[in-house]
């Protein structure tokens, strides 16, 4: 869950002091301190994450309670979002956070309740998640997050930035949007230099190997899809196709 809210914050365009998360009974909270730059379908505005095991109401209220940052940004309008580890969430239970809230508030509040099917929702959006969790798509045995693709490349020389190096490094890093393809003999360092461009995007970055047609249903899918795929091991041919793709 935290992995979570880190690749949404970079999705959100939010900086890490609006964005701020602790630990208090054992669950995941985080505070979304200001509305985002570029609001995505799971933080819109400034909100406040829970995530629990089980929906205990009376534990949660507790909870809130010890929290005086987070009541406060309810009582000033955030809305509040409940992930919980549960198959189905009923209607009803939606209702009853909802008077939870009202009765820690004093107002009304508006608020979500996330079962796993929400759950796989959300992670389907960041595809640097889908290799954590085996089973949820297909394409996710070919998906590798950034932390897996740093461990697997074990360069046996120290990164050395030189002019050119730094030049594409600020290109990188500037880019929002878009495909862009780096070329160069085989052997030159081309992944090792997109995976330093890339550290400090780190939570948002997906790694592929090499190109499989399983990318081209990533690329082309009408799910909304935040963060930077890298794929590795890519023709010219390959290329055009996935921005044919990405255009659509």
């Amino acid at each position: 869950m935290r992995a979570l809210l880190d690749a949404e914050r970079f999705a959100t365009g939010l900086g890490p002091d609006s964005f701020f998360s602790f630990r208090g009974d054992g669950g995941v909270d985080a505070l979304v301190r200001q509305d985002p730059p570029r609001p995505t379908d799971f933080i819109r505005t400034r909100t406040v994450f829970q995530a629990k095991k089980s929906l205990d109401l009376s534990a949660l209220k507790s909870q809130l309670k010890r929290q005086p940052e987070a009541k406060k940004l309810l009582t000033d309008g955030a809305s509040y979002t409940l992930v919980v580890a549960d198959d189905v969430v009923e209607v009803a239970e939606q209702d009853r956070l909802k008077k939870l809230l009202k009765e820690v508030t004093g107002q009304s509040v508006t608020a979500r309740l996330f079962g796993f099917a929400q759950l796989g929702d959300w992670l389907s959006q960041h595809p640097q998640l889908l290799s954590r969790v085996p089973g949820l798509c297909e394409t996710a045995r070919h998906l590798r997050d950034f932390d897996t693709w740093s461990e697997a490349e074990q360069a046996p020389l120290p990164w050395t930035p030189d002019g050119s190096r730094t030049a594409g490094i600020e290109r990188v890093s500037r880019l929002e949007t878009g495909i862009l393809r780096i070329t160069g003999a085989p052997g030159v360092g081309k992944t090792r230099f997109a995976l330093e461009a890339l550290r400090l995007r780190a939570a948002a970055v997906t790694y592929v190997p090499e190109y499989v047609r399983e990318v081209d249903d990533l690329v082309g899918s009408a799910t909304p899809l935040y963060g930077v795929l890298v794929v590795d091991k890519c023709s010219e041919s390959q290329h055009r196709r996935l921005s044919d793709l990405h255009r659509l």
